[in-house]
């Protein structure tokens, strides 16, 4: 998959409607629950691979952690950065993630996420 960043203007906007554009989502990925890469707009130079394995290992550790705890179920899990935020949401069957601005209302970024879950899930299923 080429970088986000070089995809000709035409095909950008393409990209965008499907995947119900954001303007305060700067980066994306979906991947499997063992954290294969299904499809990304991910910044030049970042490695889907590796941003797909983290993904997974971050679900996997906060579930452990929010049952240790014993708090319910996890829904999602959030990183605050200087910069921006990151936010993966776990789906019955991939994980979504988002890298947003510092001003996104995260709870939208949440439902769009668990919404494009579950297209993918649904088109997979047909």
């Amino acid at each position: 998959m080429e970088p986000y960043s070089t995809v000709k203007p035409n095909r950008k906007r393409k990209f965008n409607r499907r995947k119900g554009y954001n303007p305060n989502v700067e980066a994306s990925l979906i991947a499997t629950k063992e954290g294969l890469p299904i499809t990304s707009a991910l910044p030049q130079g970042c490695n889907q691979n590796r941003i797909a394995a983290m993904s997974a290992t971050f679900i996997a550790i906060s579930k452990g952690f929010v049952t240790e705890m014993g708090v319910g179920d996890l829904k999602r899990f959030v990183i605050e950065g200087t910069e921006g935020n990151i936010i993966t949401v776990e789906g019955s069957k991939f994980n979504g993630t988002a890298l947003t601005t510092k001003k996104a209302d995260l709870d939208r970024i949440f439902l769009e996420l668990q919404r494009t879950l579950l297209k993918i899930e649904g088109l997979l299923d047909q």
